[in-house]
């Protein structure tokens, strides 16, 4: 039976997951951050495919009259949106895809959605400029049955949290 688990998880990716990282560095390019699609797990994970969408214009765009009136609002959402093909994430993969802009400004967050040959998962990255450094908090969650599990959270030192110690997703 235990063989039968892992051939089928060497199919299918089993519990294995892929998600985003921001690497925020310091230096000429710390508000053009590198996206690397990175793997979690021991078994590959196929047909990886990720969206990352701007939290904050989505908002905008739910709260826009116009957005609705047109009957556009999809298309109105995914002109907001960044989307990458990965195909096949492998054990161990980090995977360079490209730079995230995240302007001047004092705070970005972003939804991710990672769909995959197993299944569905979201991730909340929120970036906050905290002494003129970006500072990442990062969150990947399945839906498992009726329940929301966290597969994997980082959180940088000095990332700011709520009066009850805990991060704003």
């Amino acid at each position: 039976m235990e063989l039968n688990n892992t051939i089928a998880s060497s199919i299918t990716g089993g519990d294995s997951f892929c998600f985003l990282e921001i690497a925020a560095t310091g230096g000429p390019m710390i508000d053009n951050p590198q996206i690397l699609a990175m793997h979690q797990g021991k078994f590959p994970v196929y047909d990886v495919f990720f969206q990352i969408k701007d939290q904050d214009k989505v908002e905008a765009v739910i709260k826009s009259e116009s957005a609705w009136k047109d009957g556009l609002i999809i298309e109105h959402l995914n002109e907001n949106s960044i989307s990458f093909n990965v195909g096949t994430c492998t054990p161990g993969l980090v995977k360079m895809l490209r730079r995230l802009s995240l302007g001047s400004g004092k705070e970005r967050r972003f939804t991710v959605t990672i769909t995959a040959r197993n299944g569905l998962y979201n991730q909340s990255i929120s970036c906050k400029r905290i002494n003129g450094a970006w500072k990442i908090a990062s969150k990947v969650t399945h839906l498992n049955g009726v329940n929301r599990v966290t597969l994997h959270e980082r959180i940088d030192p000095g990332f700011p949290k709520n009066s009850i110690g805990q991060i704003d997703w």
